[in-house]
């Protein structure tokens, strides 16, 4: 196996479209690593690169100790998992696993023992002989990992595999391929769009946007501290809840002038950034809301608020209010972030 290093990576195409610009990130080995992001932030591209589909701009890629920027594709000792599955719909489970090997002309026994035992290992070995059309979306997913795991390369690259299928089945698969990537030991990057998924499968998380790394950690760290404004507002399922406003004298003002509270480590232009967990509803508290709808889910609620002209989600695990009710309410201050408002910079 082996870990990747990515040194000053820079992919620009035509007409000056910068994909990525200054990537550099360690993957060590066995690692599991999630590149995440918005679209068009560049995680597919940087896959892309590792994988030698797109040559870069600049910069260097290495897998173990070998520098690969001219190494082909097939010649990188890396699997791709792709988000439709590319399975070759003329051909049986068996020889849609077995076609790398056929390629590399592995010998018979060989391909069929090796097919046989990773079939087992991901359950589907009842399906051998069927063709992706008789198949459920998660049975071809499972393939198509099936495929990548025959060759027994140094790296899995995953770009969104998951993405075709319903919510239930994802879940289930997420779990499997993480459980797969520790069992096999093998270093794996993983792209997708989807936080949770991030957050849930990742050892190590590289948030991406418009090309730049924001912040590497894992999904405590993430979570816990976001570096700026962009990171905690995507980490985060309702994502964090944003206030404008000014510190005076040790008083944050907000810009509508609906929320008051002491806050003595910084001055001037700040946003401060709360999480639905850390508003309470508190009949001492000091800022008013007004509850627009409740989503209750079971265990919990979460309620819409509108402060001032400002919305806002917070969850409590308590009885909720009900909709068009007015309540007081306060922020955790030993859970309160705070932002540059101009450069979106934590302070």
């Amino acid at each position: 196996m082996a870990n990747v290093r990515l040194v000053a990576l820079k992919k620009i195409y035509d007409k000056n479209v910068v994909g990525i610009e200054d990537i550099n990130l360690e993957i060590e080995d066995k690692e599991f690593c999630v590149l995440v992001g918005p679209s068009g932030c560049g995680k597919s591209t940087t896959l892309r690169l590792i994988a030698g589909l797109e040559t870069p701009t600049e910069g260097e890629i290495y897998i173990g100790d070998r520098l690969v920027n001219s190494v082909p594709p097939k010649d990188r000792d890396i699997a791709m998992v792709f988000q439709d599955y590319a399975l070759y719909p003329h051909m049986t489970v068996f020889d849609n696993m077995a076609f790398a090997l056929k390629l590399r002309k592995y010998p018979k026994e060989k391909i069929r023992k090796r097919v046989s035992d990773v079939s087992k290992l991901l359950g589907i070995e009842k399906l051998i002989k069927r063709r992706p059309r008789a198949l459920s979306g998660g049975q071809r997913q499972r393939v198509a990992v099936g495929r990548a795991i025959v060759r027994n390369p140094q790296i899995f690259l995953f770009d969104e595999p998951l993405s075709n299928l319903d919510a239930k089945l994802r879940v289930e698969m997420r779990t499997e391929v993480k459980k797969l990537q520790r069992e096999l030991g093998t270093t794996a990057v993983y792209v997708t769009h989807d936080q949770v998924e991030a957050m849930t499968m990742g050892d190590k998380i590289v948030i991406l946007n418009e090309g730049l790394i924001q912040q590497i950690g894992d999904s405590k760290a993430l979570y816990d501290n976001p570096i700026n404004h962009f990171v905690a507002g995507f980490i985060g399922t309702p994502p964090m809840n944003f206030f404008q406003g000014i510190v005076d004298k040790g008083i944050f003002i907000s810009s509508d002038g609906n929320i008051k509270m002491p806050l003595k480590r910084v001055k001037g232009k700040v946003t401060i950034g709360v999480r639905p967990e850390d508003i309470i509803i508190d009949t001492k508290g000091k800022i008013r809301a007004r509850v627009e709808l409740v989503e209750a889910l079971g265990n919990e609620a979460l309620l819409h608020l509108s402060i001032g002209e400002v919305r806002s989600i917070m969850r409590t695990y308590e009885s909720p209010p009900k909709s068009d009710d007015t309540i007081d309410i306060s922020f955790r201050s030993e859970k309160l972030h705070i932002f540059d408002t101009e450069t979106g910079k934590r302070l």
